[in-house]
């Protein structure tokens, strides 16, 4: 089904990408795609946190296999892939949207918006 996901997920997960990289090594040497595949060509995804953090494999794991995609670094509003979460530690990125690719071209324009008084997480939107 179609999925938006819109949250705190604590993963740093810098550069890492949120796909398999399609094998270039000829047609004989994968298993056919189903028929219903959607095939993307994604942009490089950008992102101010260079860090990484323990929670970012299983958070990895979770996009790769269930073909989701992180829309921040690589939408209309959010190229350079802003922080999300300011502390006095420092900053990060651990708020992402995501979605399936079935809804990506419903997806306009993705928002960092300033940071408030009422948190430490920037509100985000979606359009």
């Amino acid at each position: 089904g179609d999925v938006i996901l819109c949250g705190d997920f604590n993963a740093r997960i810098g550069r890492e990408l949120d796909f398999i990289l399609t094998d270039e090594s000829g047609a004989d040497s994968f298993i056919p795609l189903p028929a219903d595949n959607i095939s993307l060509d994604l942009p490089k995804r950008n992102s101010q946190d260079k860090k990484t953090n323990s929670y970012k494999r299983p958070f990895l794991d979770m996009l790769i296999n269930n073909e989701l995609h992180i829309l921040n670094g690589r939408t209309l509003g959010d190229f350079a892939g802003e922080f999300t979460c300011i502390q006095t530690g420092g900053a990060s990125v651990v708020d992402y949207f995501i979605i399936s690719p079935q809804i990506s071209n419903l997806v306009c324009h993705m928002t960092i918006q300033p940071l408030t008084q009422f948190s430490d997480h920037k509100p985000r939107t979606l359009r």
